[in-house]
């Protein structure tokens, strides 16, 4: 490996991704990743597994008794709230340099 190839690796970072919703909050996990919202950057594939994998387990924890978390029960808050803890079902971790970000 050269110097430049090991400096190019070293830049990439990589992001915990979450695929968009609608006004109505169905989620589109089929939209293409250029789509997708940066949920949070992280420095290595290995944090933001472990990130991905804690987030699923609390949102399930959430989506199990919403009545505990939802507190604010205006129109479309409480729907706004579980269709975000539902994105992480499809959420994923992607090399800040994939090129499936950039695509339209």
């Amino acid at each position: 490996m050269t110097l430049r190839h090991a400096a190019a690796l070293a830049l990439v970072g990589w992001y915990l991704m979450v695929p968009p919703y609608n006004d109505n909050f169905v989620i589109d996990s089929r939209a293409p990743l250029s789509q997708w919202q940066v949920f949070m950057p992280y420095d290595d594939a290995a944090t933001c597994e472990a990130v991905l994998t804690d987030r699923v387990r609390v949102a399930t924890t959430v989506l199990n008794h919403p009545e505990r978390y939802t507190h604010d029960y205006r129109p479309g808050t409480a729907d706004r709230f579980i269709t975000q803890q539902r994105q992480f079902e499809f959420a994923q971790c992607i090399a800040s340099d994939d090129p499936r970000r950039k695509e339209k």
